[in-house]
């Protein structure tokens, strides 16, 4: 979290837009598509600080790509199966399986990642 103890100017942005946007002034992140972006906190100096940014790589991951392995395939139907089922499969990301944002993982989230499996 970038701190400000000074109040100085802090100007937000994304450099790819079509991944995720930033509002300049608020710093909140929307992502729109798959993909990475880099996020940059540019910030005024004054008196007592010199002005510079930070910056970090923003990874997009599609929904349904429950392992966070660049695709969604029978893998992350078979991890969010296993999640159903009570398991603790290793690499499962549960933001990615909830599909319909019911804040629910169930059977309606498995049929939804499997419309997104790519023939």
């Amino acid at each position: 979290m970038l701190t400000n103890p000074h109040s100085l100017t802090v100007t937000y942005t994304s450099d790819d837009p079509f991944v995720a946007i930033i509002d300049e002034n608020t710093g909140k992140v929307t992502p729109l598509d798959e993909g990475i972006t880099t996020i940059t906190a540019w910030f005024d100096g004054d008196e007592t600080c010199e002005p510079g940014d930070v910056s970090y790589d923003l990874t997009v991951y599609a929904k349904g790509d429950v392992n966070r392995d660049g695709k969604v395939d029978q893998t992350d139907v078979d991890l969010t199966a296993q999640h159903i089922l009570g398991k603790k499969p290793d690499g499962f990301y549960e933001d990615a399986a909830d599909m319909n944002g019911d804040k629910k993982i169930n059977a309606a989230d498995i049929v939804l990642i499997n419309k997104e499996i790519k023939p």
